[in-house]
């Protein structure tokens, strides 16, 4: 799949709009598992999410992250742009998605902005070496206000999220499937608010454009920082994160 995948993408808007500031509590309810609720913050190009034990920051214009331990108070640095990976499509392996989407005509207010409904289903295959294997369907019921949002955004999917944004070894080449979707219905924009899945449902609970401290995203006075080998060359569930959200792009049509 193609890198820098995304959730919710951007509408043509003033660049005003892109650089207000947003935090949101999303409350999520795995299929199987407890519910548990996660906060994130966005200002410009940054963004910060709180996990149990601390919190993550991304700097999507340098690549650049680091992720912080509260409780042993330290912090540990990671240059996204320095592992950069050149993609080549291997024509060996494909992938078949078709998505359908609709729109259900029902509106429902959220935090003073209007939702719209969606359906989506997408199905999907893979073949390697000319050998498809069977083909697998998924289904979305989305709300999504119609509100400007940066793309790197990730809202209500964040609950896997991990954004260490690459991965692999320095100057490596990752290959890639070669892609082939077909998409029809409309292609919803916009902040997904509410989402119901195979795998879970979730909701945006609170939702702020009050101005952020800086200080949000910086790690914390007083914490060492430590150079990980092992978090350079394996990013935390990156692989998953970003298979799953190639799979959420196209439920969504986006």
């Amino acid at each position: 799949m193609k890198a820098g995948y995304r959730i919710v993408t951007l509408f043509a808007v003033s660049s005003c709009l892109l650089r207000a500031d947003m935090k949101l509590t999303i409350r999520t309810t795995p299929s199987a598992g407890p519910t548990h609720e996660s906060t994130e913050y966005y200002k410009g190009h940054l963004i910060r999410r709180d996990f149990a034990t601390g919190y993550q920051v991304v700097d999507f214009s340098t690549g650049r992250s680091f992720s912080v331990d509260s409780a042993k108070k330290e912090y540990y640095p990671f240059d996204g742009a320095r592992l950069a990976m050149k993609q080549v499509v291997d024509p060996a392996r494909k992938v078949f998605t078709e998505t359908t989407c609709s729109a259900t005509g029902e509106q429902r207010q959220f935090f003073g902005y209007t939702a719209y409904h969606y359906l989506t289903a997408k199905k999907f295959h893979d073949e390697v070496n000319g050998q498809p294997s069977g083909i697998r369907e998924t289904h979305a019921d989305a709300w999504i206000v119609d509100l400007p949002v940066p793309p790197h955004v990730q809202g209500i999917a964040s609950p896997n999220a991990n954004f260490l944004v690459t991965a692999g070894v320095a100057g490596g080449v990752m290959k890639v499937p070669e892609v082939h979707s077909t998409h029809s219905g409309p292609r919803p924009r916009g902040l997904v608010v509410r989402l119901h899945s195979e795998q879970y449902e979730s909701e945006v609970v609170a939702f702020s454009q009050a101005p952020l401290d800086e200080n949000l995203f910086e790690a914390p006075k007083g914490f060492r920082e430590v150079a990980s080998v092992a978090l350079a060359a394996q990013p935390r569930s990156a692989g998953p994160w970003l298979r799953f959200c190639a799979w959420l792009d196209g439920l969504l049509g986006t």
